[in-house]
């Protein structure tokens, strides 16, 4: 009878010992296979970083400041104007232009705004080339038109923004357009 006592113990022992083990086997492994997930996912991340560097040489993000804008006039108020501008809301190329938004814009005109319209400036026989091939023409709020293309730059960041005051407005001849 000790015999069988002493066998059962020895028994339920192995089968004891045998349970720990594999819960701390099981443990270890899990623990083992965290570590390994956490290393592929530092060189998934290190992957994901290079190639979002690599793309920024040929898109750059987007602008976190904005200062100046340029549009189409479409309405011309009482010492304001509102512009048509195309916003670029994508770092990358989108289908369909999805990647530019049309926004109009209400554009204060205050006392000190300055507007004008930029010239290349002819040299004359007798003269050098200019050292500076454009000049500037000051114009007045009257001079700006329904249909203008103009630039305008602001002292505020204006991202986000849909009524902003100018500190210069350029009206441009022939509408080239900068979208920011």
């Amino acid at each position: 009878m000790k015999k069988r006592i002493i066998v059962s113990l020895i028994i339920v022992s192995i089968i004891i010992v045998s349970i720990i083990s594999l819960i701390i086997g099981f443990g270890m492994g899990k623990i083992s296979e965290k570590a390994n997930q956490q290393v592929k996912i530092s060189q998934a991340q290190e992957e994901i970083d290079l190639l979002k560097s690599q793309l920024e040489t040929v898109y750059p993000p987007l602008q976190e400041e904005v200062y100046s804008i340029d549009g189409t006039v479409t309405e011309v108020g009482d010492k304001f104007l509102v512009m048509e501008a195309q916003i670029r809301v994508s770092q990358f190329p989108l289908p369909e232009g999805k990647d530019y938004e049309r926004r109009n814009i209400k554009v204060n005109v205050i006392e000190e705004t300055e507007i004008f319209q930029t010239e290349i400036v002819a040299p004359k026989v007798s003269e050098e080339m200019p050292l500076e091939p454009f000049e500037k023409v000051l114009l007045s709020f009257e001079d700006i038109k329904t249909g203008d293309y103009i630039m305008v730059n602001s002292e505020e960041n204006i991202k986000g923004k849909k009524e902003i005051t100018a500190k210069e407005i350029q009206i441009v001849e022939g509408g080239i357009h900068l979208p920011y």
